[in-house]
């Protein structure tokens, strides 16, 4: 064979190749498929704790027969899939509507979306969402758990939550309300250089005595216009050896700022309990002369809430208490709240 009757039959070769190649039937069956399974979103700044981000996919029958979808689960709740038709033919497509909400969540977040139809090789056809969440003002960590070993003769537990505006402007926190968590002491420090905050939790020993186990959320209060708080969830854990005593008060201190004034009181809320579910009955509280006032804000069977209000300076008040008379099962408990500042303590 000379050399041009080899490259024809070379070239002829190959072009039978091609046209067998692009010949080849679709798949025998049905056949799901998408061109994305994974769609990132990549790194998403959450304005609000009730943000959500969505995605599209596109599902084809790239096979030969009808294919039947039978469902679409989505891994958790905070996920959901609309499918506009559950058949499609041979070369068909069709939109899947997914959504994924971001609230409470925070970091790398990775969501699944499983279409269970009559494909044979995948029954179980798996897309994905992805998501690096990062919130504008960003908790580290996000939550506080804290245990209490009444027996310890350590020091309460305690731990360090850092506070950052992920923004480009300059944000501060304007104050926090701890009058929903009576169980814990918080000191927050900053801004540091890089506008970072820093909130010191501490469990009060006396009130983690009285129950074994408490929830509450901490409000964080911003000047950032669409974020004007934001919530810490503050809970412990207290392995309670000994029967608490029958009636407590919460916090069972009030320490009180510098500078407080008829304009500008401090308020704190107090909350009088009964541990032992047992009916309670507020007689009498006194309060120190001056400035001190006491709103009652809530009376139940075994619980009573009330706001106190100081406009006096603190210096007059420090070193004074507040003395509640209460009555359960016929007897009367005296229960005492000092009052005290920084200096004083």
């Amino acid at each position: 064979m000379n050399t041009f009757s080899a490259l024809s039959f070379r070239a002829g070769m190959t072009a039978l190749l091609v046209m067998a190649t692009t010949a080849l039937p679709a798949a025998a069956g049905p056949k799901i498929h998408s061109d994305m399974p994974l769609y990132d979103f990549g790194s998403v700044n959450m304005a609000t704790e009730s943000d959500k981000v969505s995605h599209t996919f596109q599902l084809t029958n790239s096979g030969d027969a009808l294919l039947e979808i039978e469902k679409v689960k989505t891994s958790c709740g905070c996920t959901t899939a609309k499918l506009k038709t559950q058949t499609l033919a041979p070369g068909e497509s069709v939109s899947l509507e997914t959504e994924l909400s971001l609230k409470g969540r925070r970091g790398l977040t990775q969501k699944s979306i499983t279409v269970y139809s009559n494909d044979p090789d995948t029954p179980q056809y798996r897309l994905t969402l992805k998501v690096d969440i990062i919130r504008t003002v960003e908790l580290t960590p996000y939550f506080v758990n804290l245990r209490f070993e009444p027996e310890s003769e350590g020091p309460p537990p305690s731990t360090d939550i850092g506070i950052r505006f992920n923004t480009e402007t300059t944000h501060r926190i304007t104050s926090i309300e701890t009058n929903s968590v009576p169980y814990c002491n918080f000191l927050l420090t900053g801004p540091k250089d890089d506008g970072s905050y820093s909130l010191n939790v501490t469990l009060i020993p006396e009130a983690a005595k009285s129950q074994q186990r408490r929830h509450a959320k901490l409000k964080i209060n911003t000047d950032h216009p669409d974020i004007p708080s934001v919530e810490l969830p503050v809970s412990y854990y207290s392995a309670i050896t000994h029967d608490p005593a029958p009636v407590m008060v919460f916090p069972p201190s009030i320490r009180l700022p510098e500078s407080m004034t008829a304009d500008n009181p401090f308020k704190q809320t107090l909350l009088v309990r009964s541990t032992n579910n047992k009916p309670l009955e507020v007689q009498d509280i006194k309060v120190p002369e001056g400035g001190v006032t006491v709103t009652t804000q809530a009376v139940t069977k075994v619980y009573a809430r009330y706001l106190v209000e100081f406009a006096s300076e603190a210096e007059v008040l420090n070193d004074r208490k507040l003395s509640l008379t209460t009555l359960q099962d016929g007897r009367q408990h005296t229960l005492e709240v000092p009052l005290v500042t920084s200096e004083g303590e």
